[in-house]
């Protein structure tokens, strides 16, 4: 088989789950759905089984992927997430009846938000839910002793991940409100979101051009592995860990004016770039079984 047409073909499945994902809108519109034969709540789950089957397509097969709440051992639990990448063999338990699913922070990768068409208004209580439930992973020691803080390493926080069909009110300037809401709500840096993907509009993540500006003012080289001809790379975490007391902030890249093919492929990237860094962590059962002061 020729390279391109190995291209072409994941074009079409990428191009088929697009399809499926926006057809979904128009299933659930139709009669059975007024008429009680379809419930409401299978329209969420029916998406999310689709966004299941695009990630496992594309990411390594260690990671699976779930729905339900995340709870830490500081007795605290998220509301519900769409979609909970996990560490399986890190997870020891998991259920705590047929309906309710419960997994300790230590072993989750990722929390995905799965929505149709979304106001700018909507999309901004989204993104802030997704930061609130990012919180579950507070600064922490391992069962090793080792010190694990989102607050100083971003790549040690949970990522966060928002798909859509279409966000209404896109226009040039919405990461820069995003930030303006994140502010408003005193959200640190590294609990922002790490990739929105809306099919009809494009895809906003970050890079590193401010990063390499402000490195290079305090007397710090920047990792090469960071950097492309250009001096800058595409990247889904919000800024880089604090140096000097201060968090490095990365500029918002937004990809547009493009095809929904190129959207999906550009998130796929993102999605596997933060994997590639992140780390599960093995959860000690005592303070699960337990409580934490015990």
């Amino acid at each position: 088989m020729e390279y391109r047409n190995l291209q072409t073909l994941i074009d079409i499945k990428i191009a088929n789950f697009i399809n499926e994902y926006e057809n979904t809108n128009q299933l659930f519109k139709n009669s059975d759905v007024k008429n009680g034969l379809l419930h409401p709540g299978e329209y969420g789950i029916y998406k999310e089984l689709l966004i299941d089957k695009l990630l496992s397509f594309a990411l390594p097969k260690k990671f699976s992927y779930g729905t339900g709440f995340i709870i830490n051992t500081n007795g605290k639990i998220t509301s519900q997430c769409d979609i909970i990448l996990y560490d399986e063999g890190n997870a020891p338990f998991l259920e705590i009846d047929n309906t309710n699913r419960f997994f300790p922070q230590e072993v989750v990768y990722g929390i995905g938000e799965v929505k149709s068409k979304l106001t700018k208004k909507q999309l901004l209580e989204a993104l802030i839910k997704l930061s609130n439930n990012k919180k579950i992973r507070q600064p922490f020691y391992n069962i090793d002793g080792n010190e694990i803080n989102p607050e100083k390493d971003p790549y040690q926080a949970i990522f966060t991940f928002l798909i859509c069909d279409e966000i209404t009110d896109w226009n040039p300037n919405i990461a820069l409100e995003i930030k303006e809401e994140y502010i408003k709500n005193d959200i640190e840096m590294p609990y922002w979101f790490n990739i929105i993907l809306s099919l009809k509009n494009g895809v906003i993540a970050y890079h590193v051009q401010r990063a390499v500006k402000l490195f290079e003012s305090i007397g710090s080289p920047l990792d090469k592995s960071f950097s492309t001809n250009e001096g800058v790379r595409t990247i889904a975490i919000p800024c880089f860990g604090k140096r000097e007391g201060i968090f490095l902030p990365l500029d918002f890249y937004t990809l547009v004016q493009n095809s929904d093919v190129t959207y999906v492929k550009e998130f796929l990237v993102l999605v596997n770039e933060v994997l590639i860094h992140l780390k599960s962590y093995y959860p000690d059962p005592v303070y699960y079984l337990y409580g934490k002061d015990n």
